[in-house]
């Protein structure tokens, strides 16, 4: 049986519902307010925002950031000096938490998904302000971006050699020497997901970590263990590997040729060459010479069974120096990678879609499209006709029954309240 959710995605014309709040922070401590303050009524224009991995490169994570357009006509977004300001009595503009939910309304006024949070970002800059409309400007940046305001010469513990998935507990933990958790104030303890590792690196030299900001040395950790750390959308911190979140898929989704379609348009599909390795070079010791590389992979050969023939000499190259603890455990580290990135490019295609607030990156999503299924099927009442989304072209280049995706890069655009897709065959 579909999800009460699901089910309201697939109708013509469902009921959604937008909210932006932010929490400030306290003149008193520091620290933010425990409640969120609803703006909703003096947003202007919502904006898209996008996540992803391996956008920029292997394993890495990317979460955009958002330009919130609101009126300005009663001063609320004014400098905290101001009386009239949201922020007045409060420490700064600066940093306040900004979040986002959205989602549909079942026939009940009930909200749907139970968690509606579509995002959580911190306020980058100062809010600029147009006199002549009353119109200002929200920039926030990704909740990532707290990490990169640390360096991580200032976590105590890293030096020990440990596994990946204690380090990354240690910067969870880290306090400002007072007892004041710094990471945790933004995300809080149980919102941190760490997937146990076993690797030993040993970050107990003292240049190791010279240069490095806490999500620097996070996200060097989750490439060298073929692993993610994300901010999720409900605004947790995750590091954890790359295969899809469960074996359950978190949503179905229908196109040409199924009924309570919510696939809007296909753009594209192909074989994604440019995300595929074959040889992996590491090199995890300073030293600029032959010696501080390991790599895993083959060597051209002209044979049918060669990936190096097949698809070319696909290099990644990558450094965590003096990282590890011995040169084995670089060299289990780079034979993990190839392992994991297969004997073939992965399938990908790009879905656009009605708004879909429940899916989350990595998130399993099965596929069904049939292209072949446009001619003497009507497409009245589905969606929004004629306004230049849907396939116009018959044939038989797509027939997805039930194909098993996961989700790669998700961009949500509150202003049309459509998703974007970009999905990776399981």
């Amino acid at each position: 049986m579909a999800s009460a959710l699901q089910t309201l995605v697939g109708r013509p014309t469902p009921s959604v519902f937008r909210r932006a709040e932010i929490k400030r922070l306290q003149a008193s401590d520091g620290k933010f307010e425990s409640t969120w303050t609803d703006i909703s009524d003096y947003v202007k224009q919502w904006g898209s925002f996008e996540a992803s991995v391996d956008d920029i490169r292997l394993n890495r994570f990317t979460f955009g950031g958002l330009s919130l357009a609101v009126r300005n006509d009663e001063g609320k977004f004014n400098p905290e000096t101001d009386g009239n300001s949201l922020w007045y009595g409060y420490l700064s503009r600066y940093r306040t938490m900004v979040r986002l939910q959205a989602g549909y309304y079942d026939e009940d006024d009930a909200e749907l998904p139970t968690s509606t949070t579509q995002g959580i970002w911190v306020l980058s800059e100062e809010v600029p302000i147009s006199a002549g409309d009353n119109h200002a400007v929200l920039n926030c940046k990704s909740l990532s971006s707290i990490f990169d305001e640390v360096k991580a010469v200032e976590v105590a513990g890293l030096g020990a050699t440990l596994p990946a998935s204690d380090l990354i507990g240690k910067i969870r933990d880290h306090t400002d020497g007072s007892g004041n958790f710094v990471f945790r104030e933004f995300i809080t303890s149980t919102s941190w997901t760490i997937q146990t590792t076993t690797a030993q690196y040993n970050l107990a030299t003292t240049t190791t970590l010279d240069g490095l900001t806490c999500w620097d040395l996070m996200s060097k950790l989750a490439e060298t263990e073929g692993f993610v750390v994300m901010v999720n959308r409900e605004g947790g911190l995750e590091f954890r590997d790359r295969e899809a979140r469960s074996s359950t898929t978190a949503f179905h989704l229908y196109g040409l040729g199924f009924p309570e379609m919510n696939i809007i348009g296909l753009p594209e599909t192909k074989e994604a060459l440019n995300r595929y390795f074959n040889f992996f070079r590491l090199k995890y010791l300073s030293a600029d010479t032959s010696t501080s590389y390991v790599s895993a992979g083959t060597s051209t050969t002209i044979d049918p069974s060669s990936t190096a023939w097949k698809y070319g000499n696909r290099i990644y190259e990558f450094e965590a120096a003096d990282f590890f603890p011995d040169t084995a455990t670089a060299q289990g580290v780079v034979n993990a990678l190839l392992t994991a990135s297969g004997a073939a490019p992965k399938k990908e295609a790009t879905m656009m879609c009605k708004f879909l607030p429940s899916v989350e990156v990595l998130d399993r999503v099965e596929g069904n499209y049939h292209s072949f299924s446009m001619d003497g099927v009507t497409l009245w009442d589905f969606f929004d006709w004629d306004v230049g989304y849907w396939d116009s072209e018959s044939g038989e280049n797509i027939n997805w029954t039930d194909k098993a995706f996961k989700i790669i890069s998700k961009v949500s655009d509150l202003d049309n309240m459509t998703t974007t897709l970009r999905v990776q065959e399981l």
